[in-house]
């Protein structure tokens, strides 16, 4: 575990080790999950990467209970604090995502790949369906309810498991390095451009989401502390309504009524 490698261990509550951590976890359990799981490597290294930062997670999220337990005015600066580490990890993820499919052999890549490939199928046969709705208003309701269900499961996953959350981390951020190597390295420059249309929705979308696992932390927070922090689970609420929004924009923005 890596903060048993560190001289003073709260170094780990760093935004830099949370990155270190989300490129060195990520790529070595690709390395693993295709040793020990060669047929379903691609899930096996979702897996094994939220396996492997949960405990730096959980501790972070249990220091951040003792902080508010010994002063509850610092609700802000825990938040904060919480959701920089978090974001931090999501760029060191996503980098070794990308290291992971780019460095190692072809072979290998595509065992690697196989269910985000197969996922990115899916949402591309989804986009091709939308065009074909009578409105835009039944495409917005569509996709709408599909991406309010991944953030409701994204805030129950770190209710009930604490840093599930990071599962879906991991795996929305496989499948923005894979669909990256798809149009970049194996599709053609048109292709790679296209990139760029989803920057509008998608900026949205990851807010909700990330949104979400934030929430599902800081509810965590709250139930581990000793005592109920009002100002907590105000803020709480908040974040809920807040994620909603951003899904709404998001999928607004996709279907062009916005």
């Amino acid at each position: 575990m890596i903060e048993y490698l560190l001289a003073d261990r709260r170094h780990i509550f760093s935004p830099l080790i949370f990155f270190a951590a989300g490129v060195f976890y990520v790529f070595l359990s690709a390395l693993v999950a295709l040793a020990l799981f060669p047929s379903q490597a691609s899930v096996a290294h979702i897996l094994l990467a939220t396996v492997a930062v949960s405990p730096i997670l959980f501790r972070a999220v249990v220091t951040g209970a003792q902080v508010l337990d010994e002063n509850p005015n610092l609700v802000l600066v825990v938040q904060s604090w919480l959701a920089v580490l978090y974001f931090s990890y999501m760029l060191g993820a996503l980098l070794g995502f990308q290291l992971s499919y780019f460095l190692l052999p072809e072979k290998e890549r595509i065992i690697l790949m196989e269910e985000q490939l197969r996922e990115i199928q899916i949402i591309e046969g989804v986009r091709i369906s939308l065009t074909g709705m009578a409105t835009k208003e039944s495409a917005f309701w569509y996709i709408l309810e599909n991406n309010l269900r991944v953030y409701v499961i994204s805030i129950f996953l770190s209710f009930f498991y604490g840093t599930g959350g990071m599962l879906l981390l991991n795996w929305n951020a496989s499948i923005i390095a894979a669909l990256f190597f798809k149009k970049l390295v194996e599709g053609t420059p048109e292709e790679a451009l296209s990139l760029l249309s989803i920057i509008p929705h998608g900026f949205f979308e990851f807010l909700g989401y990330f949104t979400g696992g934030i929430t599902g932390i800081l509810i965590g927070v709250a139930i581990i502390q000793e005592g109920w922090n009002r100002r907590l689970l105000r803020d709480v609420l908040i974040l809920v309504a807040l994620g909603f929004l951003f899904i709404v924009l998001g999928a607004a923005i996709e279907v062009g009524l916005i």
